[in-house]
């Protein structure tokens, strides 16, 4: 019997012996993995704090420079309702150009027909428009067809000789005619947002693109089939407003509803890149023709060929503007200028692609500088002149 006790008493020993082993090695785990949690959170929170308190706030001070304010907010509001208010006043006074052909046809024999080809903007409530010169390039009959499909005939043009412009008026009769107001484009900025109105395709008249300024001061080579090779315009404005065939001679417009660009050619191959003539040079272009009745164009009075570079070398020359002729009594005449004399600068520029394109950025009456080798004494030998431009019509037409 005593021993049976003993026996019972030694089991009831050896099952409270393993419940406290179990115990002790929960509580030790349970220990160790709280050390372990701890030791991770403190990494943890040391991986996500390595920013202080002080560099956290300038990092969220400097987030808020690029973030829209509400007044920013409130502006573009009202930016996006003021559009539609500038296009509502600025389409009165954009027109349409369209030629007028006679074809013949079974049936119904000779017709006259319309096809728009164009855009153009009223400057000036007498009949005065603006335009490209390579919108109505051809001498055929030409109409301007209003914002509310009123049709008046072309009775005059002038085309500029230097710049994609062209002037052509009409006569409104008794009709009120809608002139644009004309803004700066000096004082354009990158980003700014524009308005193009045009006769896209020739198909649907007082469309309406928006987009920005894109690019100044850039230069292009523009043309047309029908106006021969391409040539080079400098200090042009690019923009992403949607630019196509019919669109050309119609305004760029500003924020303020002033016509600060005419839009004059897009890419070929290439999305949301177009073009526009800054609305100065149509100042200044629109002030000449005011004051002399005429668009004068800057003369040098030289007849040419362009030397290429390899020309140069070939034939032991430089490349520049070989002079075949002079006119007698022009500027290059009374500056010393003689045929086989080849002129490589203009103003420190090089003449690379033509002559004519350097002078058409000058104006009548500017001093020009020019630099030129005579062949016959040494090519080495750079000889400088200064040159004061006249108008082409004086010399050539004693004007």
């Amino acid at each position: 019997m005593k021993r049976r006790y003993l026996e019972w008493a030694l089991i009831v020993f050896s099952i409270l012996g393993v419940l406290g082993i179990v115990v002790f090695a929960t509580y030790n785990q349970s220990k160790f993995t709280g050390e372990i949690s701890q030791l991770v959170n403190k990494k943890v929170s040391k991986l996500f704090n390595l920013v202080r308190p002080s560099d956290q706030q300038k990092t969220r001070d400097h987030n808020k420079e690029f973030h829209a304010s509400s007044s920013d907010i409130k502006h573009y509001e009202a930016t996006r309702e003021l559009i539609p208010k500038i296009v509502e006043r600025a389409r009165k006074g954009v027109v349409s150009i369209a030629i007028s052909d006679y074809e013949f046809t079974p049936g119904k024999g000779a017709t006259r027909t319309e096809s728009k080809i164009g855009t153009g903007f009223i400057v000036d409530p007498s009949g005065l428009i603006v335009t490209n010169r390579h919108v109505v390039f051809e001498d055929t009959l030409y109409t301007v067809v209003t914002y509310d499909n009123k049709k008046f005939p072309v009775t005059k043009i002038i085309r500029d000789p230097v710049n994609d412009i062209a002037f052509v008026f009409i006569d409104p009769k008794n009709e009120k005619l809608t002139p644009l107001p004309l803004g700066d484009s000096n004082t354009l900025k990158l980003g700014q947002t524009v308005i193009a109105i045009g006769t896209p395709l020739g198909e649907f008249p007082g469309s309406v693109t928006v987009g920005v300024v894109s690019g100044l001061h850039r230069t292009v080579s523009a043309g047309s089939w029908f106006m021969g090779e391409a040539k080079k315009y400098e200090n042009v404005i690019q923009t992403d407003a949607a630019i196509n065939p019919g669109n050309s001679g119609g305004p760029l417009i500003n924020l303020g509803g002033e016509v600060i660009g005419v839009n004059f050619a897009k890419t070929v191959g290439a999305d949301n890149i177009s073009f526009a003539l800054p609305i100065n040079l149509v100042k200044r272009r629109l002030a000449e023709y005011r004051k002399y009745g005429r668009l004068r164009q800057p003369f040098l009075g030289v007849a040419y060929v362009m030397i290429s570079p390899l020309q140069a070398q070939v034939y032991g020359l430089v490349p520049g503007a070989f002079i075949k002729r002079v006119v007698p009594g022009s500027p290059a005449d009374k500056a010393g200028l003689k045929p086989g004399d080849i002129i490589v600068k203009i103003d420190g520029k090089q003449v690379i692609q033509g002559l004519t394109s350097l002078l058409y950025q000058h104006s009548v009456g500017d001093v020009v500088t020019i630099e030129y080798v005579r062949p016959d004494e040494s090519i080495k030998k750079v000889h400088r002149v200064k040159v004061k431009l006249v108008d082409k019509a004086e010399v050539i037409e004693g004007r």
